[in-house]
Parts: C-alpha cells; sequence; structure tokens
C-alpha cells in the first residue's frame, strides 16, 4: 500500500474516532446538562383522609373536566376511585369536605429566624417539610430550626450537595428523611430542577428535640424515600417502589409507571400519607390522549398494597353525588 492510501486509512480512522468522541459528548451533554426536567419524585405531603359518615377520601387529581378521589368504604374498606365531574359555573363543583387541621396553623402563617431567613409554617403534625433546590421554599415550625440546622450539617456538606426533607411530630415523637442528590437536573426554571435521576441515598432518622440530636435508622443507596412512620421506610429505587421495617429486609410495592427518559418529564407522581396508609398516584403523559393513563396503588404503612388502579385519560367521566 502507498504512502497515499495510508494517509488516506488514517484520515478515516481519525474521522470516526472524532465522530464518535462528539456523539459521546452530545449524549453526555444532551442527557446531562440540556435535559430541561428530570423525573420528580419528592412531591411527599402527608394527608389524612377527608371524611364523611359513609367513607374516607382522597383528592388525587382534579382538571377542568373532573376532580378525581380515591374513595374508602367506611363499613365495607371497598376501595374505589371515583370521579366528580365539574361544572363550569361551579369551579371545580362540590367535592368531600377537607380533613380539619388539629394545630389551627396554616401555611399563610410566616416567621423569621434570627438570620433574618423566612419559612412558612407547616401544619401539624408535619414539622419540617421542603429542599434547598433553585427557588423552593421550607416549611419549617418555629421550635424546629435546629432540626433544619443539624439536617443541614449532616448531608448538605456546606449547601453543595442539594437535598430534600421532611419530618413529623406524633406524641413528642420527630421522625422523617432526607433525601440527598448528586445536583440539580436541567438549569431551566431559575436553576435546576429536581430530579430522581440524581439521588445519592436515603437517610431515615429520628430526632431528639432535647438534646439536639438525630440518629440515623435506615441508609438506603440510591433510594428515595416518599413516606415513612416510626418504624418503616418507603421509598423509590430504581423505578420501583419498596417499603422497609427496621431490621427487615425491602419488600416490593409497585412499579414506578411514570418515569420518563426523554429530555423533558411530563409525567408526575405525587404521594399522601398518614399514619394507616400511603396513596401512591402516578400520572403517566405521553402527550397522547390515546396512550396517557393514570395509576394509582394504595398500601398500609407497612408497605402491604390495599389496592391499585389505573385510569386511561380518554375514559367516561363518572358523575357521583355528595355523599355517595
Amino acid at each position: 500500500m502507498g504512502a497515499k492510501g495510508k494517509k488516506t486509512i488514517k484520515i478515516a480512522v481519525a474521522g470516526f474516532i472524532a465522530a464518535a468522541v462528539t456523539a459521546l459528548i452530545l449524549i453526555f451533554c444532551f442527557t446531562n446538562v440540556f435535559m430541561l426536567y428530570g423525573n420528580d419524585r419528592s412531591m411527599t405531603e402527608y394527608r389524612s383522609a377527608a371524611e364523611t359518615d359513609e367513607a374516607y377520601y382522597y383528592k388525587t387529581d382534579e382538571c377542568n373536566a373532573f376532580t378525581e378521589f380515591v374513595r374508602i368504604d367506611k363499613a365495607t374498606g371497598k376501595i374505589t376511585v371515583e370521579q366528580l365531574e365539574n361544572k363550569f359555573e361551579n369551579g371545580y363543583g362540590e367535592t368531600p369536605p377537607e380533613p380539619d387541621d388539629a394545630s389551627g396553623a396554616t401555611e399563610n402563617d410566616y416567621w423569621t429566624d434570627e438570620n433574618g431567613e423566612e419559612f412558612i409554617t407547616p401544619a401539624a403534625p408535619v414539622v419540617l417539610e421542603g429542599n434547598t433546590f433553585p427557588r423552593r421554599s421550607t416549611s419549617l415550625a418555629k421550635n424546629r430550626l435546629p432540626l433544619l440546622q443539624n439536617i443541614m450539617e449532616q448531608h448538605s456538606q456546606n449547601g453543595k450537595l442539594p437535598i430534600q426533607y421532611h419530618a413529623t411530630e406524633t406524641d413528642g415523637e420527630i421522625y422523617g428523611f432526607c433525601n440527598v442528590y448528586s445536583g440539580c437536573v436541567g438549569y431551566f426554571a431559575g436553576g435546576g430542577n429536581i430530579g430522581v435521576e440524581k439521588i445519592l441515598y436515603t437517610s431515615f432518622f429520628k430526632y431528639d428535640p432535647q438534646y439536639n440530636a438525630i440518629t440515623e435508622l435506615l441508609r438506603v443507596e440510591g433510594g428515595n424515600a416518599v413516606a415513612y412512620d416510626n418504624d418503616t421506610l418507603i421509598y423509590y429505587k430504581n423505578k420501583k417502589y419498596y417499603s422497609q421495617n427496621l431490621g427487615g429486609k425491602p419488600k416490593f410495592i409497585c412499579d414506578d409507571l411514570a418515569f420518563d427518559s426523554g429530555a423533558t418529564a411530563y409525567s408526575r407522581c405525587r404521594y399522601f400519607f398518614d399514619n394507616k396508609r400511603l396513596v401512591i398516584f402516578q400520572q403517566k403523559c405521553f402527550m397522547n390522549e390515546s396512550k396517557d393513563f393514570d395509576y394509582i396503588a394504595i398500601c398500609d404503612m407497612d408497605g402491604n398494597k390495599l389496592f391499585e388502579h389505573k385510569t386511561k385519560h380518554t375514559v367516561t367521566y363518572l358523575a357521583i353525588k355528595k355523599g355517595e
């Protein structure tokens, strides 16, 4: 082979290598820098069921067409998903009553610490909820600033790692979790969003206010906590949900059917829990009504699945009467 032929081969090989490197760089940049949103698994809410004489209700979703509820019949224990048709002249229509707030506190109550930082007062039994991602806020009970400071010191590494936290106080005992992430996903919406793609670990803890001491009860590498009670953590890991009792092994609950793999995350998940049960609400959106669906799983706080339901968005919405 002549010198000219060897030179042509070298140029071709160099071109191939350059193209491969460029492709890898583009893939890395696209998936790690230019993602608009990640799969947010931080929407945890302590919510007691609304109650009528006949049933308990959890509101899972609402839109212009309908409001959706999980209904648990008191007499039979039967669980159903019901959709109340919304009449435009009446806003969102009639809905079951909201549960009473035992503390009397509302999220409209604000207070400022000695450094001038403003916090929202959460409704009991929640004493702390929020995160340190850009453009986020923290709800914190007035006497629980040492708890937040302790969590920040242990897990945020001088503010370099974004974290999400949640804690409740019942009968003088405080339990909670801290989800620790390596960073934000995307750089839009004011500096980045929460994405479970960046989760490092979750820490389930008990807090002693007398000694300002946090005891870690369970750590799950790669886990993202969504609910808890005094001896069980429920978490997301690798597109699945598990419960784990202290000293026990993980128990599978359900798959995460709403996980998006593209540059934007149109789907969403929300979690409603109290001391009795957890509602996992997943909404999968393909930007195509013929494919979109909702998936609801309900379990007790030991992770025993009580109910699951899948509803396509194209279903005929059911109108139910108040009190049924």
